[in-house]
């Protein structure tokens, strides 16, 4: 049941030419018809029926009232007419650093939320853009309720701009606490990605650490939407009852000092402890472990970033004051007249300094893409450097480039495996045509006396040019090995010769598998080429039938296997 507010303030009416007359600067007015309406006089020089108010001061007395209780030349109670006081200045100011934060976050989100790299279905890209999100979201309450804290002085009685005043504020602290735990869990996610980027297997995704991960997000903000549910839907129109001292006691100070607000700032300690949660949790997966629980406490002083020694003691201070003003009117943001010095410096002095911490960790850091690529460029050259590897400067691509030479496809593999030293040897009648041509060319008299044709495209000058070397054997066979490296210092040694062996054998020693027989290379080379081409021809030649075998059998290491006895017809 509502209280019926008894009239202690209420003064006499102002004595006029008779009984059913009052006199407000000059103009008199019907007592009678102000009595009928229900109307009263108060203190503060407002009439008032508990549903409509009207001022009665210089210059803004009513000019007359109707007999249907309206006034003429009337102003309501509930309009800015005073001038801006010390709130209303210092609100002013935290405007424009709330305007300066938002300007900073905005670049801050989009350096911070762009992909350098591919989405992985483990990160992600929201998660590192809540913070800023959070961030915005802040700015703008503090902006709203700002704009409204200017009213609150110039309003001549409280009306709505206490209500949005005090309505925002209570939702940027609950965002602040958000941005927070963003800023935290995002330290997080980083730290877990850049162990296990060099190792993804280093942590699978769904063990007990993994769930640990999945399950605290949800609780922190569990808590923080009870905190929510626990202020916000509610009425808050009795913030502004505060026109009379009568009103505060009976109205405004029970609301805001209500159960209600004391459960939620409770909710707040339980998400601050958990914030810290997280870091411990975060330095004992992802950095490196000490001896002992005393140096593990040690780490945790070493390894937590140096913002989160600035965040958390304002977010500290800031659960405090919300914690403080659930017991104490004088220094509560409802309060119109409260104390300026305490209700900026710990209701919103905090939630600037977080935001401005976060503003200068976003532009002093790079983007995590960005790092996480120059972390696996600086990984690669250790590799690389532990290989012996070499690699080129980027300079290098740009002078030593075969673009600009128009050359074709198959010309450019030709040079590179050419570069690698690979390719087949030439033909000898093809070498001794190139080697005769050129010394004839140059012992003729009528030679060409204009300068070489140098151009890619001229295939002569590039066979003159290059010599291409014939292909290693990169086989198993040491025999094979062998009589490769002998037939190419033989090439070498003695370029005009006729080649060694023929077409067929050098095809044989580059194909990968069992070496020959040991008696044929063997009475090959005591018998010099024709020896060796009557054992090629040896074993080119098919053999009986009785000595016939499977393919896999002449695979094998069984080279002179026992005549098989024929049983049945079936074996023929």
């Amino acid at each position: 049941m509502e209280t019926i507010v008894p009239l202690e303030n209420s003064i006499p009416w102002p004595e006029g030419d008779n009984d059913t007359d009052t006199v407000f600067g000059g103009h008199h007015l019907n007592l009678t018809l102000l009595k009928q309406w229900n109307y009263t006089l108060y203190e503060n020089h407002t009439i008032s029926n508990f549903s409509k108010c009207k001022m009665v001061l210089e210059p803004h007395f009513p000019y007359a009232i109707f007999t249907n209780g309206s006034f003429a030349n009337s102003t309501t109670c509930y309009r800015a007419l005073n001038h801006i006081g010390p709130r209303a200045k210092t609100g002013t100011g935290f405007v424009v650093l709330f305007a300066i934060c938002l300007f900073f976050i905005l670049p801050c989100l989009r350096k911070h939320g762009r992909l350098h790299l591919p989405t992985e279905r483990r990160f992600f890209p929201i998660g590192r853009r809540w913070q800023w999100y959070w961030g915005s979201f802040v700015c703008a309450c503090g902006i709203i309720g700002m704009f409204a804290n200017i009213d609150v002085d110039r309003y001549y009685l409280p009306s709505i701009p206490i209500v949005i005043t005090s309505f925002f504020w209570y939702l940027a602290q609950m965002g602040t606490m958000a941005l927070v735990w963003e800023a935290i869990r995002h330290w997080n996610s980083w730290s877990e990605r850049q162990w296990i980027d060099p190792n993804p297997f280093a942590y699978p995704q769904f063990d007990q650490r993994g769930m640990f991960e999945f399950w605290l997000p949800l609780v922190y903000y569990l808590f923080l939407w009870l905190n929510f549910f626990m202020i916000i839907p509610q009425s808050w129109g009795k913030t502004q009852l505060q026109r009379s001292q009568q009103q505060i006691d009976l109205r405004a100070k029970p609301f805001v000092h209500a159960v209600r607000f004391k459960v939620g700032a409770s909710f707040l300690v339980v998400c601050y402890i958990i914030n810290f949660v997280s870091l411990v949790h975060t330095i004992w997966h992802y950095k490196p472990r000490g001896r002992n629980w005393f140096y593990q406490f040690l780490n945790f002083f070493r390894y937590t970033p140096v913002r989160f020694w600035f965040i958390l003691p304002c977010q500290a201070v800031m659960i405090a004051f919300q914690w403080a003003v659930c017991f104490r009117w004088d220094i509560h943001p409802v309060n119109i007249d409260g104390d300026v010095t305490a209700i900026f410096a710990g209701g919103y002095a905090p939630m600037v300094m977080i935001m401005l911490i976060q503003i200068i960790w976003g532009l002093h850091h790079v983007n995590e893409d960005l790092e996480l690529i120059r972390q696996r460029r600086v990984r690669g050259a250790e590799v690389d450097a532990s290989l012996g590897i070499v690699n080129k400067p980027n300079w290098w691509k740009r002078v030593h480039g075969d673009d600009h030479l128009n050359l074709t496809m198959m010309e450019r593999l030709r040079r590179r495996v050419a570069a690698v030293g690979g390719g087949r040897r030439m033909d000898a009648a093809a070498a001794m045509s190139d080697e005769n041509t050129g010394t004839y060319q140059d012992n003729i008299e009528m030679s060409p006396s204009g300068p070489p044709n140098d151009r890619p495209q001229s295939k002569a000058s590039s066979r003159r040019s290059k010599v291409v070397l014939p292909t290693p054997y990169t086989g198993k066979s040491e025999q094979r090995r062998y009589e490769r490296t002998m037939e190419i210092a033989s090439s070498m040694l003695f370029p005009n010769a006729p080649p060694r062996i023929t077409p067929e054998r050098l095809r044989e020693l580059q194909e990968d598998g069992p070496p020959p027989p040991y008696g044929a290379s063997a009475s090959g080379s005591a018998s010099g080429s024709g020896g060796h081409e009557s054992s090629v021809r040896s074993r080119s030649r098919p053999r009986p039938d009785s000595y016939t075998s499977s393919e896999s059998a002449d695979s094998t290491t069984m080279l002179n296997p026992k005549p098989q006895k024929i049983k049945s017809m079936l074996d023929i």
